[in-house]
């Protein structure tokens, strides 16, 4: 772990203990965009904002987002990871960085569910969804943020000329010809996850659970399958068939084309970060160049 994490985890302890928890071991879960930490022996995680703080501001609507939308999904009765009733879940401010607390489900980490079961409990996961109204304190969710914000993230790169001046011109094009396509596209609005992969459903012994809703926010239904399927197995036509109604192809293509987008940016930034990621974060920026229609005409 770098300092910013090892300060991270050390914040968590903090903020727990503050608040009558005892820790005798902070185990580290993930370690990527953000920290997530169980502090044992509690039924307790850590989410610390690390990554996702230098780029999202403020970090606490985000975390606040997400603590809101799983408490409803919750209330429910949909299979989701909870946030903790342990202490208030936050979002908690301790020493410059920002978190929530969550009950901690026992999971298999290296299993991700087969695409025909996640895609109709995606489907379910929306029809829930749409009965979301957001607390005052978390604020609505705003219109795609999670595609808007490549705005910033690439200012950022630019800050730390981190790309050349013809990539940066790629995607900036690239997403302003994403923008248009998908603001016109007419598809109806109502609250979505924003992340709705495969790896965001747990293996728990109550069965599969959501989790990580930071980037929820309002949008098409079309987003979250795109990012369902964009990476299925059996291929995304096929794994379409896993939600019922599904958009037809030549309605995802640019929900495709933008979470794809999203993705290989965002692995940009994460190599600022660990410096060791920064050959395969080229190297998916190259394959990315490779596969861009030369007619330029996105979402066609």
């Amino acid at each position: 772990m770098d300092a910013l994490s090892v300060g991270a985890v050390r914040a968590a302890e903090q903020v727990a203990q503050a608040h009558g928890i005892t820790v005798s071991n902070a185990e580290v879960v993930a370690d990527g965009s953000n920290l997530l930490v169980h502090l044992k022996p509690a039924p307790l995680l850590a989410r610390v904002a690390t990554t996702t703080a230098l780029l999202r501001r403020p970090i606490s609507a985000w975390l606040g987002r997400d603590v809101s939308v799983a408490a409803y999904l919750h209330a429910q009765g949909a299979p989701v990871v909870p946030p903790t009733d342990l202490l208030p879940p936050g979002p908690h401010q301790y020493d410059g960085y920002t978190m929530s607390f969550w009950q901690w489900v026992e999971h298999d980490r290296d299993t991700m569910p087969p695409t025909s079961e996640a895609g109709a409990m995606l489907r379910d996961l929306h029809q829930t969804l749409r009965g979301y109204r957001p607390l005052e304190s978390s604020g609505e969710l705003p219109l795609l943020e999670i595609f808007n914000e490549i705005t910033r993230w690439l200012k950022f790169l630019e800050g730390r000329r981190a790309l050349s001046g013809g990539e940066l011109i790629q995607l900036r094009e690239t997403h302003w010809r994403l923008a248009e396509t998908l603001r016109y596209g007419g598809r109806a609005i109502q609250p979505i996850h924003g992340d709705a992969h495969r790896k965001n459903l747990l293996k728990t012994e109550k069965g599969w659970l959501w989790t990580d809703f930071e980037d929820a926010c309002g949008g098409p239904t079309a987003w979250d399958v795109a990012c369902l399927v964009r990476t299925a197995p059996e291929g995304v036509e096929s794994a379409l068939t896993s939600y019922p109604g599904a958009p037809t192809w030549d309605e995802l293509l640019p929900y495709l084309r933008a979470r794809e987008l999203e993705a290989v940016v965002y692995w940009q930034l994460q190599a600022q970060r660990f410096p060791e990621q920064r050959s395969e974060a080229h190297a998916k920026l190259r394959d990315w160049q490779r596969r861009q229609p030369h007619s330029g005409a996105f979402g066609q």
